[in-house]
């Protein structure tokens, strides 16, 4: 698997409907918002330190639990847009979480 540039990871989230909270000291925490409700309980958290540029197989793979995902496969598939908006909401209807 390879990495994922945290640039990259950013620009998906918000794209498939995460929306980025205040910005905190060490990470910043995306959130997922659908039909107008916010679900904090499906997040991302991404580091800014210089040492977190790209995100690796460990990184990646404490994120899945975040985004409430089965495994890190589908986390690399959000994250490297082979997976849509819809295709991840209905992931998580599926699971019940939204």
């Amino acid at each position: 698997m390879p990495n994922i540039p945290r640039r990259i990871i950013e620009k998906s989230l918000s794209q498939k409907g995460f929306v980025r909270k205040k910005k905190k000291k060490d990470h910043r925490w995306y959130i997922f918002h659908y039909g107008g409700k916010s679900f904090p309980n499906i997040c991302a958290q991404i580091s800014h330190g210089s040492g977190y540029k790209d995100y690796g197989p460990e990184l990646i793979g404490k994120m899945k639990k975040l985004l409430r995902l089965n495994s890190i496969t589908e986390v690399c598939n959000l994250l490297e847009c082979p997976m849509t908006q819809e295709s991840y909401e209905q992931k998580l209807r599926d699971n019940g979480l939204i």
